[in-house]
C-alpha cells in the first residue's frame, strides 16, 4: 500500500471534525427520509392522475442512482425494492419490505445492485445482489445481517471491473484508530461475489464522514478522500488524502 499524505490535524481539529461529520451525517439521514417521502407522494399522485386517464398505462418515474424510485440504467430499473427489464417485468425483489436508496451498475452480462434499506447512528441496513446472465437468475452476495458478508457499516462508493470483479468502500464512522474516528475498509471479490477479501484502509482514519472515491486497474485499486478540518463561516476546509491498495 502506498499513501500519498498531508500532516495529521491537531486534536482540537479531531474534535471539531467529528462534531461537524455527525451534524453533517445526520442532515444526510433527514434529507434522505424527506427525498423518499416526497419521491413516494409524487408517484402516488402521478398514478392517480395516470389511472384515471389511461387505466393501463405504467407509470415511470426518474430519479438519480441513490434514490427509491431511479431511471433505467443499461436495461435496468430499479422501483421500490424491485429491479425492473426494459419491458418492465420484475427480474429480482429485494427480501426487505422497503428501501431508502439504491445503486445499480452493470458490466457487460453482469447487473450489481445494491439496496440500503435503514439507517442508524453509524449503521446502514444494506443489501447487495448480482446477476451473470444479463438478469435472468440472481443472488444476494452481500448483506449487514448476522450470517451475511458484510462490507462494514456502512456503504461508501463501489464499482465494477469486467464482469466477475467488484470492489466496495465500506466504512464504519463509530470505529478508531488511535485518535481518528471513523475508519475506511476496502472489500474486493474476483469471483462474482463467491468470495470475498478485506483490506484495512488505515491511512484513511478520519476521512469516513465524507464521500470518497475509487478507480480500480489491474490488481490497483486507488482511493481518494477528504476530510473535514474546520468550517470558516458558510466554507468548509478539507484536506485531501490519496490512497493505492493492491489487491491479491
Amino acid at each position: 500500500m502506498s499513501v500519498l499524505s498531508t500532516p495529521e490535524p491537531r486534536e482540537d481539529e479531531l474534535e471539531l471534525l467529528i462534531r461537524d461529520a455527525r451534524a453533517r451525517q445526520r442532515r444526510r439521514w433527514v434529507g434522505a427520509a424527506a427525498l423518499v417521502a416526497v419521491l413516494a407522494g409524487t408517484v402516488l399522485g402521478i398514478r392517480s392522475i395516470a389511472t384515471a386517464k389511461h387505466a393501463s398505462s405504467p407509470v415511470a418515474t426518474g430519479g438519480g442512482t441513490r434514490a427509491a424510485i431511479a431511471g433505467t440504467h443499461c436495461g435496468f430499473r430499479v422501483a421500490g425494492t424491485r429491479v425492473l427489464a426494459s419491458d418492465g417485468s420484475v427480474v429480482y425483489r429485494d427480501p426487505s419490505r422497503s428501501a431508502m436508496w439504491h445503486e445499480l451498475r452493470c458490466s457487460g452480462a453482469a447487473v450489481w445492485v445494491v439496496f440500503v434499506n435503514g439507517v442508524g447512528m453509524s449503521h446502514e441496513d444494506y443489501v447487495g445482489a448480482r446477476s451473470l446472465d444479463r438478469g435472468r437468475t440472481w443472488r444476494v452476495v452481500l448483506a449487514d445481517r448476522p450470517g451475511s458478508y458484510g462490507i462494514g457499516a456502512e456503504v461508501g462508493a463501489w464499482t465494477l471491473r469486467g464482469s466477475r470483479a467488484a470492489y466496495f468502500l465500506g466504512t464504519c464512522p463509530a470505529c478508531s484508530v488511535g485518535k481518528a474516528f471513523g475508519t475506511v475498509s476496502l472489500t474486493a471479490t474476483k469471483d462474482a461475489g463467491r468470495t470475498f477479501r478485506s483490506y484495512p484502509v488505515s491511512a484513511l482514519a478520519g476521512f469516513a464522514f465524507a464521500p470518497l472515491r475509487l478507480r480500480a486497474r489491474g490488481s490497483v485499486v486507488t482511493i481518494w478522500g477528504r476530510q473535514l478540518v474546520r468550517t470558516v463561516g458558510s466554507r468548509e476546509v478539507y484536506r485531501h488524502k490519496i490512497v493505492t491498495v493492491r489487491v491479491a
